[in-house]
């Protein structure tokens, strides 16, 4: 019956690894071709890119510079920063004391928090206050995104075909050395970024917005009550009759660490943007479990073999987790390379992980799986999120409060963006 028992396992097994190898399979297949039509002429409508500021983060220099580059023709930009003594406003000064008449800039302080939203919502839609009404396309990004001098024209070039709501970039971690939380980071956000793609959960770092769905489909609502600017998006185009384009050429590398309890904290809350505002978060949390189980119950029954000295059927069981194991992390060698091809282009491709770090990747791949499906589960008991020092209460019905307001320059040291935590907007 114990044998009967590990075979049927390693049945399971097999099936939830061929169901890895072919998305995997699909979604590099689709990293290849555009989902749009592509313009016959330049197609340059007039746009104005957000950034929506609180902490002074580690790349925000190399940000701004690269906002300010690009080849795109004449473009606004409207930054705003959440406090007059945010240390993001001197950083943004400087920079802009050395790009002085580079295109539209205008530089913002917050003037009000509104206590129902996030605050960068709430920065989003301050900016939108100041932008001409004949404005075409909303460009948002995060303080750690490093727009290359096309990332413009490429994230907007989706939006010439009318089927196309929106146009978003993607994120890829390049660990910069192999602590356990940024492992964990790079293994998860991996298997994210297949997620992303076929569930279409746009990503705000690189994000390209026709304006009509804030004017006829009530996006400037949604953000006035929303812990983020982007997972609800998917509604809103889906509402307009249009689709979001992924643009597979522009992808940012992040090479930030992070501690492993900074990651916990920070994917259980990009996990309750999708519970809270996607409709397939029914789908992702079946795939939590999918690949948690049957983990477990290999370990339950590998213990309970060890302790009842069943060592043939110890090593069977150690043979089908080893084989998921080693399949799981497999399937990052296609895909790493894909991501680096695509962005050779931009020389923004670091040096190949060490043999040293593909060995603690190994060791990080059921840390990671750990890590994650505890994430998930923790949002069932969740009620108060907590984003950059300050804290928000999730209510009925999606509701979201503010519990107090407090400027960043003000927010304990332990919670101050450098390289060694969790940074990402």
């Amino acid at each position: 019956m114990f044998s009967l028992t590990i075979f049927v396992l390693f049945l399971f097994v097999l099936v939830i690894v061929l169901i890895h190898w072919v998305a995997l399979g699909l979604f590099l297949y689709s990293l290849r071709r555009k989902e749009w039509r592509e313009p016959k002429a330049i197609y340059r409508p007039k746009v104005a890119v957000l950034l929506a500021l609180r902490g002074d983060d580690p790349f925000l220099q190399r940000c701004l510079e690269g906002l300010l580059s690009q080849n795109y023709g004449r473009y606004a930009v409207r930054i705003v920063v959440d406090h007059p003594e945010d240390p993001a406003l001197q950083t943004v000064q400087r920079v802009l004391g050395e790009h002085t008449g580079a295109h539209d800039v205008t530089l913002l302080v917050a003037s009000r928090h509104r206590d129902t939203c996030a605050l960068k919502c709430n920065s989003l839609l301050e900016a939108m206050e100041q932008l001409d009404t004949d404005t075409e396309i909303v460009v948002t990004l995060d303080a750690d995104t490093n727009p290359y001098p096309t990332w413009l024209s490429e994230l907007v070039e989706p939006l010439h075909d009318e089927r196309f709501a929106a146009a978003t970039g993607m994120r890829w971690y390049f660990p910069p050395k192999s602590n356990a939380g940024t492992l964990v980071r790079y293994l998860w956000n991996a298997a994210a970024f297949v997620q992303m793609f076929f569930y279409k959960i746009p990503w705000g770092g690189s994000l390209a917005i026709r304006r009509d769905l804030f004017s006829h489909y009530n996006l400037s609502e949604r953000w006035e009550h929303a812990l983020t600017d982007d997972v609800s998006l998917y509604s809103i185009a889906k509402r307009s009759g249009k689709r979001i384009a992924y643009v597979p050429s522009v992808l940012m590398a992040n090479r930030e660490t992070c501690r492993l309890p900074s990651f916990f904290y920070w994917v259980r809350r990009q996990m309750l943007y999708v519970k809270l505002y996607h409709p397939s978060w029914f789908a992702v949390l079946g795939q939590c479990l999918l690949i948690s189980v049957p983990q477990v119950v290999l370990i339950a029954l590998m213990i309970g073999a060890l302790a009842a000295g069943m060592w043939l059927e110890l090593f069977q069981l150690a043979e089908t987790f080893l084989f998921y194991w080693l399949a799981v992390l497999g399937t990052l060698y296609p895909m790493e390379e894909t991501i680096r091809r695509l962005m050779k282009r931009t020389n923004t491709v670091p040096a190949r992980p060490s043999w040293e770090m593909i060995a603690a990747m190994m060791l990080a791949v059921p840390l990671t799986q750990a890590v994650y499906t505890a994430a998930v589960i923790s949002l069932f008991w969740q009620k108060r999120v907590e984003w950059r020092g300050v804290w928000y209460e999730i209510g009925k019905n999606q509701s979201v409060k503010l519990i107090e307001y407090i400027p960043y320059a003000k927010v304990k040291n332990d919670v101050t963006p450098n390289t060694e935590e969790m940074t990402s907007l």
